[in-house]
């Protein structure tokens, strides 16, 4: 099923005459997958301790982060399985 709906993705653009428009998958970088998970990690966690968002928000906010890990920890099989380098994933715990 992901194998008919990603390849539905990127060929959506390919009858219609124009090349510049054509989805082409692509590896990124390793370097560039720590940047961005550094980042996104920087990120979740300033949100979390954003002032502008009430005490209410903010530790609702920490707890579906909290659950998102905890998911993403749990399916680490499909990650592990697909190849994806650890250090370009999002990490189930912060330390």
């Amino acid at each position: 099923m992901q194998g008919n709906a990603l390849e539905a993705i990127l060929t959506i653009n390919n009858d219609d005459e124009n090349p510049d428009n054509d989805m082409e998958l692509s590896r990124w970088p390793d370097e560039d997958l720590v940047r961005l998970r550094a980042a996104a990690e920087e990120f979740l966690a300033q949100r979390a301790e954003d002032t502008q968002f009430s005490v209410q928000d903010r530790e609702a906010y920490q707890v579906m982060l909290s659950k998102l890990r905890r998911y993403m920890a749990d399916n680490n099989i499909y990650w592990s399985t697909r190849a994806v380098p650890s250090q370009g994933r999002l990490q189930p715990q912060r330390n």
